[in-house]
């Protein structure tokens, strides 16, 4: 169907108004580094680990099984969320001590054979967590259980590496010399990178 109706007239000085916004926009990525750019498209709610993303896997054909065997869990304790599980909790003392954004293990198949076996757990989310209480909490930790390590396991986004950040102001803020080590894995669930971080730095 057609249908006709009256249109606004041409408006010289919003059509002015609207172009030297864009531009505005577009000069705010002039020069930036990816990081900068990175920070900047999160601020503004367009944060690149929200982007949605499909993986190709190799189906397997379905069999059936009698077999009632399952790979045990390496899990050693409840509860494991970091604002849950409170600094004076005695499976923390000289604990060896893996701090893991919340979407580690999703991502990650090797989770409990490769980061978990041997180590007590802490998981979080640094986008929509307080990272502040992070460091309050993380800090009488490291403050009060003599740790033997802590291996920070975060996903390669850029806003995931604020659990990274808050383990190492914990360590600053609490003044002891702990072993930090970072583990990255891709949204895709595979092992990126692991190198340990010096005490003096801060990520």
């Amino acid at each position: 169907t057609i249908e006709r109706r009256e249109a606004d007239e041409f408006d010289e000085v919003l059509v002015a108004a609207h172009t030297a916004k864009q531009q505005q926009e577009k000069k705010k990525f002039t020069g930036l580094t990816q990081l900068q750019v990175s920070t900047l498209t999160a601020q503004q709610g367009g944060c690149p680990g929200s982007r949605m993303r499909q993986f190709e896997r190799p189906t397997q054909p379905a069999t059936e099984s009698t077999s009632t065997e399952t790979t045990p869990s390496e899990l050693t304790h409840w509860p494991v969320q970091i604002n849950l599980l409170p600094p004076n909790a005695p499976i923390l003392r000289h604990a060896r001590l893996l701090v893991a954004a919340d979407c580690v293990p999703i991502a990650y198949a090797d989770f409990h054979s490769k980061l978990l076996k041997n180590r007590k757990v802490m998981i979080g989310c640094p986008k929509f967590d307080d990272l502040a209480g992070y460091v309050e909490r993380l800090a009488s930790i490291i403050q009060y259980n003599d740790l033997e390590e802590i291996v920070v396991a975060r996903m390669e986004v850029p806003c995931c590496t604020g659990i990274t950040m808050a383990v190492c102001e914990a360590r600053r803020r609490a003044n002891v010399p702990l072993v930090v080590i970072e583990v990255v894995v891709s949204t895709d669930g595979q092992l990126l990178s692991e190198r340990e971080i010096p005490a003096d730095s801060t990520a």
